[in-house]
């Protein structure tokens, strides 16, 4: 938060504001040198206690906040030094989909254009995301509209370069229904090695109906056969020639992505499982709108620094006419 601070202090416009807040926040009167973007949310402004500048969103409902140190829903100011380092920080996972894990806790005027700009640009993304392109073909993909968890996707990565903690595989469940992923690095893909990491998916999440997998060894051995009959859930297992009826196979090509970007040592990829997990349970599916996090727990998840989002001064709900 210091060098948020100490770089708000540094821009030319929000050390004005700034100045505004901790002298005079009651002068109505117009600021004569900040740009009209910023004049516009003159009201919106506020300090936390570290001295930061945080900006309120607009309301959608006549819910206020009445704890002085409740400001969930505060965006960070971010000043034009910050603002390639916050896209770095989010800005591998397409225009739209950065843009919407952004906003939820920074804002700058034109942030939506820059961070479109940004990915387009971004030499790492054009190099490791593959060309698009819709396919025809008479298989449909299985149905999600069902409950959550109730039917979810295990499949394997792998083998990828031995890391120093001699992981090589990657072991990838999903939801179907929220878009929950659990990434997990394995040292080897025997099904006896899966098996503990699957039961405990189950017991954080309840055990699910039906599980899609493709018809590698270890989804067709007996012990995995047995697992789902004693637990009663019918195995649906994907055509050799259609796998994209997996969904961890779309969920697959993202992570292969994201290892690419945040590792430039592949000794060390599971060091980034955790933020792997993190980013995809955050990003907005483009087919709902909302994250995995918040389909699965019906709030998102806190980020690092939103423990940080205390006021400095009393928030006074806006009247409206």
């Amino acid at each position: 938060m210091k060098e948020f601070e100490q770089a708000q202090r540094d821009d030319e416009n929000l050390s004005k504001i700034m100045d505004w807040l901790q002298t005079d926040p009651e002068d109505d009167t117009p600021w004569p040198d900040v740009p009209t973007e910023y004049t516009k949310l003159k009201t919106e402004f506020t300090l936390n206690r570290d001295g930061v500048l945080f900006i309120f969103p607009p309301f959608k409902s006549d819910v206020y906040l009445e704890d002085v140190d409740n400001s969930a829903g505060l965006k960070i100011v971010v000043p034009k030094s910050l603002q390639d380092k916050c896209l770095a920080l989010y800005g591998h996972g397409g225009g739209d989909v950065t843009y919407e894990r952004l906003r939820c806790s920074f804002f700058w005027v034109n942030c939506r254009q820059d961070t479109v700009k940004y990915v387009a640009k971004c030499e790492r993304c054009q190099r490791c995301k593959p060309i698009q392109r819709k396919t025809k073909g008479l298989l449909q993909p299985i149905s999600a509209q069902i409950g959550r968890f109730e039917r979810i996707g295990l499949d394997l990565m792998g083998p990828k370069p031995m890391t120093t903690n001699r992981n090589k595989f990657i072991l990838v469940i999903v939801d179907y229904a929220t878009g929950w992923v659990e990434v997990v690095p394995l040292r080897n893909a025997k099904i006896l090695t899966l098996v503990p990491h699957i039961m405990r998916f189950f017991q954080t999440y309840g055990v699910p109906r039906y599980i899609v997998s493709d018809n590698g060894k270890q989804f067709v051995s007996d012990i995995y056969n047995a697992l789902c009959e004693n637990a009663g859930i019918i195995p649906n297992r994907t055509s050799p020639y259609h796998p994209q009826t997996n969904y961890t196979e779309r969920i697959n090509r993202n992570i292969k992505i994201m290892l690419q970007i945040f590792t430039s040592e592949h000794k060390h990829w599971d060091r980034v499982i955790g933020n792997i997990n993190f980013a995809l349970r955050t990003s907005p599916s483009a087919t709902t709108g909302i994250t995995p996090a918040m389909a699965t727990f019906l709030k998102e998840l806190r980020p690092f620094w939103d423990n940080r989002r205390c006021l400095r001064r009393p928030f006074r709900p806006r009247t409206t006419t």
